[in-house]
């Protein structure tokens, strides 16, 4: 019996380096284009505005949910705690700044009372939370 001699099946080899060197790129992209931000979790629809500003490290933010109540970083505050609250957080503050992020549709004195009280503990900057409308102006 003659032996033939047989084709091996050719192997196929896929070059996997440079798939996986686009998929880093575009992890490195979506990364580096994404918003880095620290935002609430508390539901709060700000008021919408043309013009915007950016958040410094250093502010005191207290936001007021639609129902009157105070938080500072997701933990609520009382009205009776305010006060000492904000006594406390604005004499450490190095820029002795407040931003109040109050839903739209909070009633307009307990924006004021935050204001009141942060005046009143030597803060020298007051400033309120909006979302940019869209698409801005140019």
């Amino acid at each position: 019996m003659i032996k033939f001699p047989t084709k091996e099946a050719p192997r196929i080899n896929i070059n996997l380096a440079a798939l996986i060197d686009i998929v880093f790129l575009l992890l490195i992209y979506f990364l580096l284009t994404s918003n880095f931000i620290k935002q609430d979790s508390i539901d709060l629809k700000l008021p919408k505005v043309e013009s915007v500003g950016k958040l410094d490290e250093g502010q005191i933010v207290i936001s007021i949910d639609r129902y009157g109540n105070f938080y500072y970083d997701k933990t609520q505050i009382s009205d009776q705690n305010l006060d000492e609250f904000l006594a406390l957080w604005i004499s450490r503050s190095a820029d002795k700044s407040v931003l109040i992020k109050a839903d739209r549709n909070v009633a307009f004195d307990r924006v004021v009372r935050v204001m009141d009280l942060s005046k009143k503990h030597g803060a020298r900057k007051l400033l309120v939370g909006t979302e940019p409308k869209w698409p801005l102006s140019p």
